[in-house]
């Protein structure tokens, strides 16, 4: 016997079916961090999938359900403008508003393919859709629908076919239980959890074991530059930096020196004074002689010169404005500041070498977040080094959501990660995904962790998208014979 609350509900989202497809988006965004209601992801993409069976705007309920998810899954966009709330807080709703409605476009798309091509059509628009808002107009494939499995017992999946091929079997599952075809679904998920729990080879590098300290300062973005707190943070740590015991590397986060590079020959001297003979990672800013600003990490190791790496992978709005030469000169009078500071885009980044001959492959904060920038960059590294500063995304789903990124790099590449932020979450994960040790999130001091420098030789590190890719165009080529035999 069906309840009756439920037979309202049918009813309601027939006659309403844009509106059900905006909640049932913003149900699937669940899955994120720091809620990670996978079940509920699930559940809610079994329903879209019934709902979008016979609606007469397919591509208009795509933009209703996107809208949804990315207004849940992004919430934190509005953080950065309340850090100055007289100046850019009015801009905070119209920001979150307009990054949804955007990203949602993607999923309209894929509404065309469900209107040519039926229930499969929605499998092969969104999986590509989410493909494509990953690599277009430099890409932003923040909040992937494949990451609501990150706490789920399907998260070893990412090694095999990585979130894109995650991304292809979360939806096909979805669609065969809305379409009660209860034998495929379970074969897929069957495949999805044998793959997940099958162990891979590891891999032991013959280098010396290394022991780090993660340095997290807990420095507010509204105070970060203040020229009363700046040194106060500094040598908060400075004098981590100086505790005992000792120990090989010390790391301190994004932009963690609050002069240029150029100018900060005093603050360096303390900091090398404080760290004695150990490594130090630390981000700064630096301008060069053409007078361009970088975004910059360095390592200093004693008596030798510093290697620096530049961030190549800049954030739009934040860090750049795009198209700002062609703006300027057809006359639209943008001024960069209004939008971001001006930065310019170093080159890809090569591996790092330590005093004990560890191989660090650096990047700076927004860089992990693509998948396979990560696997082209990481050459022979043996680890990766983050450094970040999420103060700017709150203190809620926004460092949350990046920490939960940065776990599904390490699985993919099955590869150690060190992450060090300026408010947290600071931690060391092994290549399996798994959190060896971390400092919670809006704390200061300092965690020594022995990095685990044992690799697992990933089918996705190996092989890339092509699972993915061949995966999908096998959907395609059945959804487009299924539309010609039905027509």
């Amino acid at each position: 016997m069906r309840l009756r609350g439920w037979d309202r509900a049918l009813r309601w989202s027939a006659q309403y079916p844009k509106w059900a497809a905006a909640l049932l988006g913003g149900g699937v965004g669940l899955g994120h961090a720091p809620l990670s209601l996978w079940l509920i992801s699930i559940a809610c993409l079994i329903l879209f999938f019934r709902l979008s069976r016979d609606a007469a705007a397919p591509i208009k309920i795509g933009w209703a359900f996107g809208f949804g998810y990315f207004l849940v899954t992004l919430n934190w966009i509005v953080e950065p403008f309340l850090v100055d709330l007289q100046t850019t807080g009015f801009m905070a709703p119209f920001a979150l508003i307009l990054m949804a409605g955007g990203l949602a476009l993607f999923w309209a798309g894929a509404g065309w393919f469900a209107r040519r091509f039926g229930p499969l059509g929605w499998v092969v628009g969104l999986t590509l859709a989410d493909y494509l808002r990953g690599v277009l107009f430099t890409g932003f494939p923040w909040g992937l629908l494949s990451y609501t499995l990150a706490e789920s017992p399907f998260i070893g999946f990412f090694a095999w076919v990585g979130p894109h091929g995650v991304t292809l079997f979360l939806l096909l599952i979805s669609a065969l239980c809305a379409q009660r075809v209860w034998a495929g679904a379970a074969g897929g998920s069957a495949i999805m959890l044998t793959c997940a729990l099958i162990p891979l080879p590891e891999m032991q590098r013959d280098v010396a074991k290394t022991t780090v300290r993660l340095v997290q300062p807990n420095a507010p973005q509204a105070q970060k530059w203040d020229p009363f707190y700046a040194p106060i943070f500094l040598d908060r740590m400075i004098d981590a930096t100086a505790a005992d015991p000792k120990v090989d590397v010390i790391i301190w986060p994004e932009s963690a020196i609050y002069t240029a590079l150029n100018y900060a020959d005093r603050h360096i001297e303390r900091l090398r004074s404080a760290a004695g003979r150990a490594d130090v990672i630390f981000g700064i800013l630096r301008i060069d002689e053409r007078d361009r600003l970088f975004n910059s990490l360095v390592l200093s190791r004693e008596d030798q010169p510093p290697q620096i790496y530049d961030k190549h992978h800049l954030v739009p709005f934040g860090e750049y404005l795009p198209f700002e030469d062609w703006l300027v000169r057809n006359g639209f009078g943008f001024a960069p500041e209004l939008f971001g500071v001006g930065f310019s885009a170093g080159k890809s980044g090569t591996p790092m070498i330590l005093s004990n001959s560890v191989k660090i492959l650096p990047m700076i904060c927004y860089e992990i977040i693509f998948p396979r920038a990560v696997s082209a960059a990481r050459q022979d590294a043996d680890v990766i080094v983050q450094i970040s500063n999420d103060a700017w995304f709150g203190g809620f789903s926004g460092p949350a959501q990046h920490l939960e990124i940065t776990r599904l790099r390490a699985i993919e590449q099955g590869m150690p990660i060190i992450r060090v932020s300026n408010s947290g979450v600071s931690a060391v994960i092994d290549g399996r995904g798994e959190i060896v040790d971390k400092m919670p999130l809006n704390t200061s001091g300092h965690l020594d962790v022995q990095v685990p420098l044992m690799h697992y030789q990933t089918p996705y590190a190996l092989f890339g998208n092509w699972a993915y890719w061949v995966a999908w165009i096998a959907l395609c080529v059945l959804a487009i014979r299924r539309s010609v035999i039905k027509d």
